[in-house]
């Protein structure tokens, strides 16, 4: 079935308007992507996102927290700096994904210090294309589709350090794994909520490509 968020949840941009001169949004109702749930066991599920549109930051590693530097152009970028100077509606999540790694199928992965940098995205509305979106003024924000594709979640709540992220992508894959489906590439951080959130409220979750794609009706 399709599934939609139960309780629209609040994106990790929210703080960064602030920091940016930006006019918050924390009280809107922010809209997820849709997705089909094809199972759940416990904290883990496996879905199946339609394709959609992304805008993207890459931020070298090293250079402090990827979300808060990321975001800064994207958030600008929404809320007008494109041509024609249109504002684009909000989705959550706020996801990151770590590159430059070597990632073996059967092992955990972990993040390397040389060379490694960070990708932050945020959605797009549903129903954009590359065709409709305004183009961004700032180079460093790329926009692109992501294909249909399905991901194996795995979803918690509390502080979404590295070090929590990195233990649930393991543990995230050896659930994969033990149901004879295979991941691919790095780990998707997922953040929904604002770092004010109380710890017990928040949703974090990382997801795994599985190597067959999804196909939504």
């Amino acid at each position: 079935m399709t599934q939609t968020a139960a309780k629209p949840s609040r994106a990790l941009i929210f703080p960064l308007l602030a920091a940016i001169g930006l006019p918050s949004a924390a009280d809107a109702q922010t809209p997820e992507p849709r997705y089909q749930l094809v199972t759940r066991q416990g904290d883990f599920e496996i879905r199946d996102y339609a394709p959609h549109i992304i805008a993207e930051v890459v931020v070298p590693e090293g250079r402090g927290d990827p979300a808060n530097i990321g975001f800064r152009p994207l958030a600008r970028y929404i809320f007008g700096d494109n041509q024609p100077r249109a504002k684009i509606a909000m989705t959550a999540p706020v996801t990151r994904q770590a590159t430059g790694q070597t990632i073996a199928m059967t092992a955990p992965v972990t993040r390397q210090d040389a060379g490694a940098a960070w990708k932050v995205h945020f959605i797009m509305p549903e129903g954009s294309s590359l065709a409709t979106l305004p183009i961004p003024n700032d180079p460093a924000v790329r926009l692109f589709e992501q294909p249909a594709q399905r991901y194996g979640v795995i979803r918690f709540s509390g502080f979404g350090s590295p070090a929590t992220m990195d233990e649930k992508g393991q543990r995230l894959r050896a659930w994969l794994e033990q149901r004879q489906l295979t991941p691919v590439g790095a780990p998707i951080h997922a953040s929904y909520d604002p770092p004010w959130t109380a710890p017990f409220l928040r949703r974090h979750e990382v997801w795994l490509a599985i190597n067959t794609p999804s196909k939504p009706k």
